[in-house]
């Protein structure tokens, strides 16, 4: 069975430019905060805020000003994508932060799902990234549960209870049809997976219906 294992790493701004976490440092791109470490983010610093802002909050407190790099970062995501090699020759860089690893196929070789997790903790914490990630039978499925509030392992369960509480939002490909869903009274991805095929393609158009697909497993 494909298993697919989302490695997001959505401190890679910051944590691409600095990992120290003695002193308040913040990453900026065009004078708006994009990431602040945890000393930062203790100051009140949060994304969003201007320069001036995360001045006026640190007061006499010094704090790093980093410009974001985005060349830096995907050199991060490459190398990241190098080590992860050693779990699985199936893998790809997915967007602006994220790995996913087919895993389904190498579970044997690791003795099981727990001991290749450990692997994968352990080869990321030695690297000094933070992570988040989760597991599902689709790519695109295991990138959603990734946001989910509790790190999604428990892949016993339906994958559309899974996905079910995660807001629309997330299918940031389709602003428009979004914009109509919600405007419908629907918010989650729960909410428009009861609504009968046909009656989503209607309102949301073909596209839209097959990465729904895609998400779940039904389409390549």
């Amino acid at each position: 069975m494909s298993l697919w294992l989302c490695l997001r790493f959505d401190q890679l701004p910051l944590q691409c430019l600095s990992r120290s976490e003695e002193h308040p440092v913040v990453v900026l791109a065009r004078q708006r905060v994009v990431r602040a470490n945890d000393c930062a983010a203790a100051l009140g610093i949060r994304e969003g805020m201007g320069s001036a802002t995360v001045r006026a909050l640190a007061g006499d407190e010094t704090v790093q000003l980093l410009e974001r790099d985005p060349g830096a970062e995907q050199r991060s995501l490459q190398q990241l994508c190098c080590w992860a090699y050693s779990i699985t020759p199936s893998l790809y860089t997915w967007r602006e932060d994220c790995l996913q690893l087919e895993i389904g196929g190498c579970l044997n070789l690791f003795q099981g799902l727990d001991a290749l997790l450990s692997e994968v903790h352990s080869g990321i914490a030695s690297r000094g990234y933070r992570v988040r990630y989760a597991l599902a039978p689709t790519p695109r499925a295991a990138w959603l549960l990734s946001f989910a509030e509790d790190i999604a392992t428990a892949i016993e369960h339906p994958l559309e209870q899974r996905l079910a509480p995660l807001p629309l939002a997330l299918l940031d490909d389709f602003p428009t049809e979004i914009d109509s869903l919600r405007r419908a009274g629907l918010h989650t991805l729960g909410d428009i997976l009861k609504l009968p095929p046909s009656a989503l393609g209607r309102r949301c158009g073909r596209k839209f219906t097959d990465v729904l697909q895609q998400i779940l497993g039904q389409r390549e």
